[in-house]
């Protein structure tokens, strides 16, 4: 289930003179306005990757086109790598009403009835609406606001949620804002408030348990998960717990717990995995299990995205796909002391002594 986001309406905008950039006021609120209902119609549903893709289209093109004239109803823009994948998604978007039209390709290609649309080399960008007038400008508007605010962190997170609260805002407004999300990203560095939130109602009690204990074992060890939760995506639930190394630049994920409305699940990141063969040979069913089991054949789909797992285990030769290892379905309290004895394996810690 896709959580409601507040109805807004036009007249329940207003957008700072800093955020008009010269434009007229009424056309800016409505053009904003026109943005906030065309990213609720594409709905965010992280088991829907093809949505998702949808959504982050958009935030590219806006951010990456310029305007075709004064009349602001038009992007174009030169195709680059990071968003050489639009027009090749486009059906999706007619679905919404957006207009790809003016295609450019190199010299080299021939135009025919149909042209490879990854081979373009400049298009534009419109849209044909009877209900909102300047979807572009609003949804370009929206990404410059955001990029431009430097209190947001993550421009792209407001812009697939749809969240423009903070994209109107006054300055004194934003101040307090600011404070009330400090306050909060304290309040969230404690686990058991945010699975207190109305976003977590989803994990059961014994669920909520394993995560409070993992949670203090990973903290003795330098770990957490950062105060935040992380996005879902096709395989990573409705929203996740990334445990990366405190102190560090580098913020690798070694750990993650995926929620889903029904379940958890436990994913811990290992390399050279040869190393500790003895160790695995070992170890109990269930955690062995995570390593010689049946199926996740890596095929090299994407050497990329995926660049596989080799070792061998007990004699036997192992190819696993890198996104399929080392998981950890419904993991239990009971069950966690074998869960950490593994991760130590791979990440060893020692206890700093108290220097007297």
């Amino acid at each position: 289930m896709v959580e409601s986001k507040p109805e807004i309406k036009c007249e329940d905008i207003t957008i700072a003179n800093e955020y008009l950039n010269g434009n007229d006021e009424g056309r800016c609120k409505a053009a904003l306005w026109a943005a906030y209902n065309i990213l609720r119609k594409i709905e965010i549903i992280h088991f829907e990757s093809r949505k998702n893709a949808n959504i982050n289209l958009l935030y590219d093109i806006c951010k990456s086109g310029i305007f075709k004239d004064e009349n602001k109803t038009a992007l174009v823009f030169d195709v680059k790598n990071e968003i050489r994948h639009a027009p090749v998604l486009k059906k999706d978007l007619e679905k919404y009403r957006f207009v790809f039209d003016d295609f450019i390709f190199p010299e080299e290609i021939k135009l025919s009835k149909n042209p490879n649309l990854s081979k373009v080399k400049q298009f534009t960008l419109t849209h044909e609406s009877n209900d909102y007038a300047d979807v572009i400008f609003g949804l370009k508007l929206f990404v410059d606001i955001i990029r431009g605010n430097p209190d947001v962190v993550n421009p792209e997170i407001y812009f697939r949620n749809g969240d423009i609260s903070i994209t109107f805002a006054t300055t004194d407004v934003k101040q307090r804002m600011v404070e009330q999300n400090e306050t909060k990203s304290e309040k969230e560095k404690d686990v058991k408030w945010i699975l207190a939130t109305d976003k977590c109602k989803i994990i059961s009690d014994t669920d909520k348990e394993f995560i409070i204990t993992f949670n203090e074992h990973m903290n003795k060890m330098g770990y957490d998960y950062g105060g935040k939760l992380g996005l879902g995506d096709g395989w990573g639930g409705k929203f996740q717990f990334i445990y990366t190394k405190t102190g560090t630049k580098a913020r690798s994920a070694v750990a993650r717990i995926y929620v889903w409305e029904d379940k958890i699940k436990l994913r811990l990141f290992f390399t050279n995995i040869d190393k500790h063969r003895t160790y695995i040979e070992n170890a109990p069913p269930h955690i062995k299990d995570a390593f010689v089991f049946k199926g996740g054949d890596c095929k090299l789909c994407n050497a990329n995205f995926c660049t596989g797992k080799k070792y061998t285990i007990d004699g036997n030769e192992y190819f696993k796909c890198n996104h399929s290892m080392a998981y950890f379905y419904n993991p239990s309290v009971e069950m966690l002391s074998d869960y950490m004895a593994l991760f130590m394996e791979f990440y060893p810690y020692k206890e700093k002594k108290n220097v007297k």
